[in-house]
């Protein structure tokens, strides 16, 4: 059996009663996301809300920008989102690839009537090298 290291980033509490981006990661390296969600920390009530992931090709800059997964969303069922309850979702296709100068922007599409939770993504750190680096640019500093 193997195991696989992954790297972890996650939000600060971010409210699902509102559309909003709520949680942005900027890798600095390639990386290759596996999966993402949610951990609530309060129960979310009324109507469902429904987060979904966008892949920025540029950072800061929504031209370009995409629906990283397609159809697939995290659906907040409020009939079974207590706090504590942990929901994810993983890409059909394998994983999803971010380089350096993109960005994924995880935002809340449709707002649940009140909700609060963490959100979260677990990704490989890839190697920097080749054209997943094309944006990246060494700086050497000659000195004075």
């Amino acid at each position: 059996m193997s195991f696989t290291d992954y790297n972890f980033s996650e939000s600060g509490v971010v409210a699902v009663d509102a559309t909003a981006d709520a949680f942005i990661i900027t890798p600095a390296v390639p990386i290759d996301v596996r999966r993402w969600g949610l951990v609530v920390t309060i129960a979310v009530t009324g109507t469902a809300g429904v987060i979904a992931v966008d892949h920025r090709i540029t950072a800061g800059s929504d031209t370009g920008r995409v629906n990283a997964y397609g159809t697939k969303t995290l659906r907040l069922n409020q009939a079974s989102m207590v706090a504590g309850q942990v929901l994810y979702v993983e890409p059909d296709n394998g994983p999803l690839e971010v380089n350096p100068g993109e960005q994924l922007v995880f935002q809340v599409t449709a707002a649940a009537t009140a909700g609060d939770g963490v959100l979260w993504a677990e990704y490989d750190v890839k190697p920097f090298s080749g054209a997943r680096v094309l944006p990246a640019t060494r700086y050497i500093n000659a000195g004075a």
